[in-house]
């Protein structure tokens, strides 16, 4: 068995999410870990036993112990070459810049679902804005604009540095959720929910409100 590539992010208080490719017998099975207290709290694969209720399948055991030896190793003091230390330098500078821009903008951004059920199938979309709301036509661009503290324009009265800190506090578990769910996703309009995921969006929200859609086949 072995591992073909891994992607970490972290979330809201202090979660963490980690995707793999395992790979298993000339086969390569996509794999989501979700972390809590350093412990895997929900998982995906999707192999023939990735949504069983029995405990993780071997991929998501791999995948699992394989983060773990990375984390040993990324604690270990790291020697950083010229082109890394401009990397980070380049993503510290535009997070502060969104920082003291937020503080003048308001951080009064909501993030709003509107759930789609096609049968058995649930869908998510979203919106945006303050007060005049608008469509999130790409999920993956989206949370990359978050993850490197990006402006951007959705319209007239709407334009804003995007991170954690520019959402209002009910939005902030939503769009960790997002981020989780759409980390290396391209053109994604819409998120599938998982069994194991809708448990989360729905812990999540609470008692918010929800827009409903139903779609007719």
């Amino acid at each position: 068995m072995k591992i073909v590539r891994m992607n970490t992010s972290s979330f809201w208080k202090g979660e963490i999410g980690v995707k793999g490719l395992v790979e298993d017998q000339g086969e390569t099975f996509e794999v989501n870990l979700y972390l809590g207290s350093g412990r895997v709290r929900d998982y995906s694969c999707s192999c023939s036993k990735g949504n069983s209720y029995r405990g993780m399948c071997a991929h998501g055991e791999a995948l699992f112990a394989y983060y773990k030896e990375y984390q040993a190793e990324m604690s270990k003091p790291l020697v950083h070459s010229s082109s890394q230390v401009h990397t980070m330098i380049r993503e510290y500078t535009n997070q502060e810049v969104a920082r003291i821009l937020e503080e003048e903008e308001g951080s009064q951004v909501k993030l709003v679902p509107t759930v789609l059920l096609n049968g058995r199938d649930v869908h998510l979309e979203f919106k945006v804005g303050r007060e005049k709301m608008y469509a999130v036509r790409d999920l993956g661009e989206f949370s990359d604009a978050v993850t490197m503290g990006a402006y951007v324009e959705y319209g007239k009265e709407l334009a804003f540095h995007h991170q954690g800190s520019s959402f209002c506090p009910e939005s902030r578990g939503l769009l960790s959720l997002v981020m989780s769910l759409t980390e290396g996703q391209k053109s994604q309009r819409e998120i599938t929910l998982s069994r194991m995921n809708r448990d989360r969006f729905f812990e999540v929200l609470e008692q918010e409100e929800l827009e409903l859609s139903l779609i007719h086949i």
